[in-house]
């Protein structure tokens, strides 16, 4: 009587697992759904040299967290970051004149050590391929 129990609930629990909906950020994926942490990094790479006149070296880059969802028929992700960036010169300088704060980012510049900590959320989104792009940054006050 008992394995007859068991065959039932676990019949119960597989039914009930099937009848769960897909997600539809995970129907609407091409493939690759979610980046990976060299994706991020290239993308904050790009976003760096835009923003920084300064050299640079990236020392650090973690991803904190993540999650994913649809827009407008898209798929985006959205990533919490940490980068380290270590600098040469006297201050870390920017092509921009509202920097050194970055549209959704949080910079903390030691000056003395002459490293910069980045953190924040990266907006990435995929393109037609499937591949991920780093969504552009709002212009700041210029």
């Amino acid at each position: 009587m008992r394995a007859v129990m068991c065959t039932v609930l676990r019949a119960a629990a597989l039914i009930s697992l099937a009848l769960v909906p897909v997600s539809p950020t995970h129907a609407a994926c091409r493939g690759n759904c979610e980046p990976n942490v060299e994706v991020a990094r290239g993308a904050m790479q790009q976003i760096f040299k835009q923003t920084f006149l300064s050299p640079y070296t990236l020392v650090s880059f973690e991803r904190l967290d993540g999650r994913s969802g649809e827009r407008y028929g898209g798929v985006f992700y959205e990533m919490r970051i940490r980068a380290v960036l270590h600098y040469d010169g006297v201050k870390l300088r920017c092509r921009r004149p509202a920097c050194p704060e970055l549209h959704h980012y949080l910079l903390e510049d030691d000056a003395r050590s002459k490293k910069a900590t980045v953190a924040g959320w990266l907006f990435l989104q995929q393109d037609g391929e499937g591949d991920w792009q780093p969504v552009p940054l709002t212009p700041g006050p210029q």
